[in-house]
């Protein structure tokens, strides 16, 4: 089982760097080239002969791969890709800290109840969903990601279930040793006591969409053009780990969700194995949680 490697728009962005020439048809050879001269896929980076019409190695169309090989981001020191993303991963950190320092001021005048926990994360969640999709909506057809090797979505998709039941193993241990130390049980957990609607939608259904587009997606494809593909795993990972800052105490073991739900991405090819793997998990917390519950 797999999926379709992500497909960028890859006309008419801003953020794709340098342009071609206004007189220069998309797909003609450039300045000192012949048509059989070697070009680089703008899907898998990969260099084919000029001759032909598609990609060998993953079949996209020549017209897209020329107009990308004269646009590198990084070859024409435009790093605007890397700057838009860091401002709007800046935004998307502040309201989560707005989010951490209004719950603080409830708690503080014991006025925190569930009402206004829901409100207050419906309201941050809203807020960062909007500006992910324009964010990605901005910089569409910015650094596409290599597809994945021959090997690599057989094995991700058939490691897929134990991974998953691994990382909810360490979740549980994790969080059991963390509430023998600071001594906050399930029972405390005021968001387990949502409804089971708010829950799968705003817990579960929400963040694998959203999380997922801007870490492993967008962040992911962004960072492995400077870093390569580890290094742009455990940056992306950390970014996805700190968005939670209203969980601190969560925070480690979010990293390491978010370094392995970033290799599934790299080893499938495609986006869908880790946004099905992170609403899973979510949702088999929330339930786990649930009932835990004291009566």
């Amino acid at each position: 089982m797999g999926g379709a490697p992500d497909q960028d728009d890859a006309d008419g962005s801003w953020i794709r760097g340098a342009e071609l020439s206004e007189t220069q048809p998309q797909g003609a050879p450039g300045p000192g080239e012949s048509a059989a001269s070697p070009v680089s896929c703008w899907r898998c980076q990969l260099e084919y002969a000029g001759t032909l019409e598609k990609c060998p190695h993953c079949g996209a169309q020549k017209r897209r791969a020329a107009a990308a090989s004269q646009t590198v981001a990084l070859s024409s020191g435009d790093h605007r890709p890397l700057g838009a993303l860091i401002w709007a991963y800046s935004i998307m950190l502040g309201v989560g800290l707005a989010l951490v320092g209004f719950q603080r001021t409830l708690a503080a005048n014991e006025a925190l109840d569930l009402s206004d926990l829901q409100a207050t994360i419906i309201g941050a969640e809203l807020f960062q969903g909007i500006l992910c999709l324009v964010y990605l909506w901005i910089s569409r057809g910015c650094c596409p990601q290599p597809p994945a090797p021959p090997w690599g979505p057989t094995l991700a998709w058939s490691l897929a279930l134990p991974v998953l039941a691994a990382a909810l193993a360490v979740n549980v241990g994790y969080h059991f040793v963390l509430r023998q130390i600071v001594g906050v049980g399930p029972e405390q957990d005021i968001l387990s006591q949502s409804s089971q609607a708010f829950l799968v939608l705003v817990v579960c259904v929400e963040p694998a969409i959203i999380e997922e587009l801007f870490c492993r997606h967008r962040a992911l494809g962004v960072l492995r053009q400077y870093v390569g593909a580890h290094g742009a795993v455990w940056i992306s990972a950390t970014m996805f780990a700190l968005l939670h800052i209203a969980a601190f105490l969560s925070v480690p073991y979010l990293l390491l969700l978010g370094a392995v739900l970033a290799y599934l991405r790299i080893a499938s090819g495609t986006l869908l194995l880790p946004m099905l793997m992170h609403f899973l998990h979510n949702l088999l917390i929330s339930i786990w949680l649930q009932e835990q519950m004291v009566p």
